[in-house]
């Protein structure tokens, strides 16, 4: 969902609310592969996407992480909220801690279970970053 604010007369400022789900189960955690064609593409990035209209930020984080990655997952508490802009947008991001409800389904390509401990900040885009280490160490 998409809200117009007014940095000023001549400018507006388009916000956009992105969940985003960070799917822990054991030691891993399923990161994907943005494409080369987008923003920041060829970085690492978690399921999400972002919230649409009538939706709540944990719906917006299970329905992207399905449609990403076909995996089923239940949503759990909030880890960090992180707000960017990038030139006339600005970008409020949810992270959640969220978990398989089976082991049954593999991740669809470009996902995949990655070991948290491995996880490192450059290989994602700027505003994923500062979660990076809270993800790390995060008790699932």
């Amino acid at each position: 969902m998409s809200d117009t604010a007014n940095d000023s007369p001549q400018q507006p400022v388009v916000i956009e609310r992105v969940a985003i789900a960070v799917v822990f189960w054991n030691e891993y955690v399923l990161v994907g592969k943005r494409p080369n064609n987008v923003s920041f593409g060829g970085l690492a990035e978690f399921p999400g996407g972002r919230v649409e209209a009538g939706e709540s930020w944990e719906e917006a984080a299970r329905r992207e992480t399905i449609e990403e990655t076909g995996v089923s997952v239940e949503i759990g508490p909030l880890l960090a909220t992180v707000s960017t802009r990038y030139n006339n947008r600005v970008l409020e991001m949810r992270f959640f801690a969220a978990k398989p409800v089976s082991s049954a389904n593999p991740p669809r390509h470009p996902f995949r279970w990655v070991p948290r401990n491995t996880l490192k900040a450059d290989f994602f885009p700027p505003a994923n970053r500062q979660v990076i280490e809270q993800i790390r160490q995060h008790e699932p």
